[in-house]
């Protein structure tokens, strides 16, 4: 399960990921955001989210493509497994 601010303000629950690779270098989950309608009633694109984590860096890798366009919106950082 997947959730952030985004997910949390307009769908209210988290959701669903699926494991696309998990071996010893990484792990990486894809999942979906519909389209979603704001207080003016504009819609946004679906968007399609990949994130691989980097098991020996920490590094992380998030891609947010909407679909229909040609744009990639990238973010990278590291995270810290407690």
């Amino acid at each position: 399960m997947v959730n952030d601010p985004i997910i949390s303000h307009f769908l209210q629950k988290p959701v669903k990921a699926t494991v696309k690779a998990d071996n010893a270098a990484r792990i990486t989950f894809t999942w979906e955001l519909p389209f979603i309608r704001n207080r003016e009633a504009q819609t946004t694109a679906r968007f399609l989210y990949r994130a691989s984590y980097f098991k020996k860096t920490g590094k992380v890798i998030i891609s947010a493509n909407p679909v229909g366009y040609v744009n990639n919106f990238n973010a990278y950082g590291t995270c810290k497994l407690h």
